[in-house]
């Protein structure tokens, strides 16, 4: 799938703005907002901004230096991860060639899925984005990604484009293998965005 089939224009946001527009409906309802919120307004900023493409996705272990942003443009090859530096700068890190990227999700930076456009995957294990795309539909779209442990990691995703797949649940157990799950519960003609799973590892 490329962004032109999008219901909606694709637009950059800065990390900030991408959370202040999910805080602040419209500038004039906020004397309104809960007096927290209003103090945290005050206290956003632009820490990263880039015209030419968005953020969709955001991981981190809740230390400083991990924190890993996904996203891209609309080119073949747009797909984007950077990484929060030690001097609060976002920097780009190396990945394989590919589209945008939608989610992240992991259990350390040794263990860290990200998914997106064209059915892709990318793992990062010992400090290297490896590409573990399965393949299966170059319509399919993977718009989450669930890391359960490292050895139970789940993709979910479908499409928006005609005769593309509908309902799409894959899974690995970081072997850098994915197999498609079946289900006839799943909708026939409903995509999955996000994945979630309870303490007991019920998904």
């Amino acid at each position: 799938m490329t962004l032109n089939s999008f219901p909606f224009p694709l637009k950059s946001l800065s990390l900030a703005c991408l959370a202040a527009l999910t805080l602040f409906a419209c500038d004039d309802e906020q004397s309104h907002a809960p007096e927290d919120v209003l103090r945290l307004e005050k206290g956003l900023r632009i820490v990263h901004q880039d015209d030419t493409v968005a953020f969709l996705g955001l991981w981190s272990d809740n230390t400083p230096e991990n924190m890993f942003v996904v996203g891209g443009s609309t080119d073949l090859d747009g797909g984007l991860i950077l990484r929060r530096a030690a001097d609060e700068t976002f920097k780009p890190e190396s990945i394989p060639l590919g589209p945008l990227l939608w989610w992240i999700d992991g259990i350390d930076t040794d263990h860290l899925w990200a998914v997106g456009d064209r059915g892709r995957i990318i793992r990062r294990r010992d400090g290297v984005w490896l590409d573990e795309s399965p393949n299966l539909d170059e319509k399919m779209v993977l718009w989450g990604v669930l890391a359960i442990s490292p050895t139970n990691i789940w993709a979910v995703g479908g499409s928006v484009r005609r005769n593309g797949p509908k309902a799409v649940v894959l899974r690995s157990n970081g072997d850098g293998m994915w197999r498609r799950i079946e289900s006839n519960v799943f909708p026939e003609n409903l995509n999955f965005y996000k994945a979630w799973a309870a303490d007991d590892g019920t998904v």
